[in-house]
């Protein structure tokens, strides 16, 4: 890579962005670490050629500022969970976000918009997440700039939620963190549906990998096999606890809970609309099919 090629990371502070800054961090670039605020910088703060800047991801004036120089915008701001109270939800982080990140690097000059999608996500997609990343990569296409995306399956780091560094979390530390207490892991519906996990330094290299390569093309990002739910959260269990099983609580119930209790809650487990993910598919092709990732995707 040429020197002085200027990265701009946004959503930096979660765990694929931590994830793709520790490998811009060996790469001979400026790197613009963007966070919401200061309270969210991670540990990956300390490396020498990462500069950490806050701004709101819809305020266009700030991200001007911010992208002064940048040849490269790695756009990974997503959003699981809305907050409608706070004001966090998909609407607005998600779509406006985009639109004002597309609008402000085509003012500011830049080259390329890396976004990172998700598996699934198609114009008929029935859950509010997949629909807001729908609207999001159209504005990306349409941003008149060169862009790739990619649509990752599920992504973890290790099964052990203690091998994760610092204080990075993925689903499986997440439900860790909420069955550490009960005697079972609970399991929405069946468990029955499809997802191919892939490790979040696979996807993250590929990411670096296209800074260079791979314009105007969506990239299919699932891991080399397909797990059922069931499997993950009994491999999760194992790994993590003893004698706990997983316990399968009716779909219903956990969307009546969901629209009746958990929207009531300040940091609810899961909300309806991660249950509709959960009944579908989350699959894509291995994206070892594509040039932008060499060698052999780590195993689940």
């Amino acid at each position: 890579m040429k020197l002085k090629h200027r990265v701009l990371v946004t959503g930096a502070s979660g765990f694929l962005g931590a994830s793709v800054l520790e490998v811009l961090s060996k790469k001979p670039l400026e790197v613009i670490a963007l966070g919401h605020s200061a309270n969210t910088a991670s540990e990956a703060n300390e490396k020498g050629n990462v500069t950490w800047r806050f701004a709101d991801i819809c305020d266009k004036d700030a991200l001007r500022d911010t992208l002064e120089g940048c040849d490269t915008v790695i756009h990974l701001v997503g959003l699981l969970t809305e907050c409608p109270k706070k004001g966090i939800t998909h609407q607005r982080v998600v779509i406006e976000g985009s639109r004002c990140l597309a609008e402000a690097c085509a003012d500011s000059g830049v080259r390329k918009i890396i976004y990172v999608s998700a598996a699934g996500t198609n114009s008929q997609s029935q859950s509010v997440y997949h629909q807001s990343k729908w609207k999001a990569e159209s504005i990306v296409k349409s941003s008149g700039l060169a862009w790739t995306i990619f649509r990752p399956s599920l992504l973890f780091f290790s099964r052990v939620a203690k091998d994760y560094p610092g204080c990075r979390k993925d689903f499986v530390a997440t439900i860790v963190q909420q069955f550490s207490w009960l005697p079972f892991v609970a399991l929405p519906g069946s468990g029955d549906s499809l997802c191919q996990p892939l490790c979040v330094t696979d996807l993250s290299e590929a990411i670096v990998n296209a800074i260079e390569s791979g314009d105007h093309e969506v990239v299919d990002a699932g891991g080399p096999e397909k797990y059922s739910y069931t499997c993950l959260f009994q491999d999760i269990s194992r790994a993590n606890f003893k004698l706990k099983y997983v316990l399968h609580l009716p779909m219903w119930l956990m969307k009546f809970l969901a629209k009746e209790v958990f929207t009531k809650m300040t940091s609810p487990p899961l909300s309806y609309d991660q249950l509709l993910m959960l009944e579908d598919d989350n699959l894509a092709h291995p994206l070892s099919d594509h040039s932008l990732f060499e060698g052999d995707l780590s195993r689940w």
